[in-house]
């Protein structure tokens, strides 16, 4: 417990765990790691990504083209002229054929044919839509909604609000894995390379190895910091994550002298 207090609040006393083994270390990695991963995990997998402003929007989409089409759905089927729906964010490709390999757009994607709505997001695959399980009873057509009728853009909305959250599990997946690589990209860059080059400014009389060991320790705090930003939902905590490590490794190498004794150089410090 004092050596997680130590890592944690007294980045001046690091230098006392400078002969930890290499497994050591990365059990620690692994702790801190896996701290926040779970969190990130926890906020990921219970936020709702899709509500009905976002069936809103695709209606206002359709809404906003007056030209006639037969386009509709009704009992199960959807049937009539093909039609695209298009936004820098979103796209609906309705009876066209479409195939996902031959569309540009990396936002969300939605094809849908007779008889299912498949989903992709920045080309994933999120799932597919089977009409055969919706309500019977729905049904609307795109001449409907564009007329402003109540029935049509209800059972629209509807059906696009079904689409969407029926993925919300395949999107919370995409989002967890983009937001871990992203957040190891940085603790990378920022907490281990900057730290390896920062620390050597400070103290350039320490061995590698050890520089190693302790720039590691120091950064352990970007995942303690990144755990609050899940947390709280607080996203400028992240930016503060890539700040901490680095006056954290400027007090545990300002507190570290080297003492040669023969041919042997031991680190000691001012702990305190």
């Amino acid at each position: 417990m004092q050596r997680l207090k130590n890592i944690i609040c007294h980045p001046s006393r690091i230098g006392l765990y400078h002969k930890d083994s290499p497994l050591m270390i990365i059990l620690y990695l692994f702790l801190f790691l896996s701290f926040m991963v779970g969190m990130l995990a926890l906020k990921t997998f219970n936020t709702d990504y899709f509500d009905y402003s976002d069936a809103e929007y695709v209606i206002s989409l359709v809404e906003s083209d007056k030209k006639e089409i037969t386009t509709k759905y009704e009992n199960g089927k959807l049937t009539g002229d093909m039609l695209t729906v298009k936004d820098e964010g979103i796209e609906l490709y309705f009876l066209t054929g479409m195939t996902i390999n031959k569309i540009t757009n990396s936002g969300m994607i939605v094809l849908l044919e007779e008889d299912n709505a498949k989903v992709y997001y920045k080309y994933s695959y999120m799932g597919t839509i089977e009409y055969k399980n919706l309500d019977s009873n729905m049904k609307f057509s795109i001449n409907g909604i564009r007329s402003f009728n109540s029935d049509d853009i209800y059972n629209f909305r509807a059906f696009l609000y079904i689409t969407f959250t029926s993925i919300n599990t395949s999107y919370a997946k995409n989002v967890f894995i983009t937001n871990i690589v992203r957040i190891l990209e940085y603790y990378l860059i920022f907490a281990i390379l900057v730290l390896m080059v920062f620390s050597y400014f400070i103290n350039p009389g320490i061995r590698l190895d050890v520089r190693a060991k302790l720039g590691i320790y120091d950064s352990l705090i970007y995942f303690i910091i990144m755990f609050l930003s899940f947390a709280f939902e607080a996203q400028f905590l992240q930016y503060v994550a890539l700040i901490i490590p680095i006056i954290y490794c400027n007090v545990t190498f300002s507190h570290i002298i080297r003492v040669k004794v023969g041919k042997w150089y031991f680190v000691k410090g001012r702990f305190n």
